[in-house]
């Protein structure tokens, strides 16, 4: 836990962590095709922040929207990740919106159909006077949204704030073209890094880390946004 907590103080606020994002390779060759489409470009909160077309996240197509509402059902903005050995990999997503095109329902298909155990919110709902992640469940009990076909009812059943970050448990109950399904995923929020800055309580998120690794195997796969 201190040394988790030393690497934090010592490359958040620094240009330490700037270096080595900046060091990352980018292959900007890849096509982002699907992405860009007409009918998909609303559905992306920044138009420089698009899923490869071979490693984004393929959501199964909904015959009601293909026919008349939305001919690219598969899509969402979210990516798989893979990492060092066979269990680190995860998705990495935009946070839903809820404004112009709401894509709430498509998140919760994604991590029904994906299996998702754990969510990691890493911001807070608004920011600046402006929506920065769509109210995707509430604190205060329940969500309920309508999209036919697909409805979806997001229950929260219980939260604590070990630190400064919040853990959830939600129970989310969808019906899709008449199918219901029922999930329940826990939830981790530290709300206290904003989208351009660093966060302000290194030990909370480091806290939240361990947390995550302690409590969940492996092999769970988890969203992060």
């Amino acid at each position: 836990m201190a040394n988790i907590e030393t690497f934090l103080n010592k490359s958040i606020g620094s240009l330490y962590m700037k270096h080595k994002f900046s060091s990352i390779p980018v292959n900007r060759d890849k096509p982002t095709r699907v992405a860009a489409l007409a009918g998909n470009l609303k559905k992306n909160r920044y138009g420089n922040n698009l899923p490869y077309d071979d490693t984004r996240v393929h959501l199964l197509e909904i015959d009601d929207y293909a026919a008349y509402i939305d001919p690219h059902s598969d899509y969402i903005n979210a990516s798989h990740i893979t990492g060092a050995g066979p269990h680190r990999r995860y998705i990495a997503a935009q946070g839903p919106k809820s404004e112009e095109l709401c894509t709430i329902p498509d998140f919760w298909r994604m991590i029904d159909e994906q299996q998702v155990n754990v969510i990691i919110m890493i911001g807070d709902f608004i920011e600046d006077n402006a929506e920065s992640c769509g109210q995707y469940f509430s604190y205060d009990g329940v969500v309920m949204l309508q999209d036919p076909p697909v409805s979806v009812m997001v229950t929260m059943l219980s939260t604590e704030t070990p630190s400064s970050y919040n853990v959830s448990r939600i129970q989310v109950k969808m019906e899709v073209e008449g199918k219901s399904v029922l999930r329940d995923v826990t939830h981790y929020h530290y709300a206290a890094w904003p989208q351009q800055g660093d966060p302000s309580d290194t030990l909370a998120l480091a806290s939240m880390l361990l947390d995550i690794a302690s409590s969940h195997p492996k092999s769970m796969l988890s969203a992060l946004h």
